[in-house]
């Protein structure tokens, strides 16, 4: 009989540490996910920043005018950046 509770409660102990370790993990998952969206997020940020310059360049500028400053950009930066 005592042999029998023991065993009862060595497999609810078991069992409450497999639940608490799902908990866990989901939860560690969920943050993480969380944690590469706002990657993601800030990284498309700086891109359409980009493009709006790129775009609004092109419109104030025209597309000569637009190369031409490219190109001077380009060539002011270090050769490593490039």
């Amino acid at each position: 009989m005592r042999d029998r509770k023991i065993l009862l409660v060595v497999i609810a102990v078991v069992a409450i540490a497999a639940i608490g370790f799902f908990v866990y993990r989901r939860s560690t998952q969920k943050k993480q996910a969380s944690a590469q969206r706002d990657q993601a997020q800030a990284a498309a940020d700086v891109i359409f920043e980009r493009v709006q310059q790129l775009y609004y360049g092109l419109q104030r500028n025209g597309r000569r005018r637009s190369i031409q400053a490219a190109r001077r950009a380009r060539a002011r930066r270090p050769l490593e950046a490039r």
